[in-house]
């Protein structure tokens, strides 16, 4: 072989390296990450691209991909899940020491009382000894008691001195008040001897509260009236 044509053999070789090299670099860009490709118009074919390499012919269209579009609606919600199992107990605390005692609030209001009325009839003292003359039974509770007498003095025909004295009295020995008149008058004569006292009756019982009098001579008694009124307590 003569010394021409080896230099001939020589640069087909590195014409052919070097096209097998750029041929190599352009196969390593396509496709981009962009997504491009060429449509032909005629005949359909398709050929991917990097468009910062190579563009699209007069006879072919661009197509791109790889691109996000508009969100889309939300989808209707799924189906409940199932209930999952139920975690361990927590730790059970240790009890705080008692805290101190309060101060007392104020007072509440008064509650709802009532009242209940005993009459007696128009009678004849006996001289000497106490005559039952007004009497009423009371249920349990604290009971508040006012009584009025209204005496009569008759039987007198000239100048009269008298007296006459009555009793409050439970269940009839008791005494819880005491009233005294002692009066001078002309023929006929009139007092009125008040009287009043409080009651405790324990639960599930009852007492009898009575108004007990006497006189030293002929005495009427007229419109005797005992009213009981029950209250909160005593103190």
């Amino acid at each position: 072989m003569t010394t021409r044509g080896k230099w001939s053999v020589r640069i087909s070789v590195a014409v052919l390296i070097a096209g097998v090299a750029a041929a190599g670099i352009a196969f390593a860009t396509i496709p981009d990450a962009g997504g491009h490709a060429c449509y032909s118009k005629s005949g359909g074919i398709l050929r991917v691209i990097d468009d910062a390499v190579t563009n699209c012919s007069a006879k072919e269209t661009s197509l791109n991909w790889n691109r996000m579009g508009p969100m889309g609606p939300m989808g209707p919600a799924g189906p409940q899940g199932a209930q999952g199992p139920i975690g361990p107990a927590g730790l059970t605390g240790v009890a705080g020491p008692e805290g101190p005692a309060g101060a007392a609030g104020p007072a509440g209001p008064a509650g709802i009382s009532s009242a209940t009325f005993g009459f007696g009839p128009v009678i004849d003292l006996d001289m000497g000894n106490y005559t039952l003359v007004a009497t009423k039974k009371l249920p349990e509770g604290s009971w508040a008691i006012q009584v009025n007498v209204h005496m009569e003095y008759t039987g007198c025909g000239g100048d009269c001195s008298e007296q006459a004295d009555c009793l409050l009295r439970k269940n009839g020995s008791e005494v819880m008040g005491h009233a005294v008149d002692s009066r001078a008058f002309r023929g006929t004569g009139h007092a009125t001897l008040p009287m009043n006292g409080g009651v405790f009756i324990p639960s599930g019982a009852t007492a009898d509260v009575g108004v007990w009098c006497r006189g030293a001579s002929v005495l009427v008694v007229a419109d005797a009236q005992l009213m009981a009124l029950q209250v909160g307590g005593f103190f």
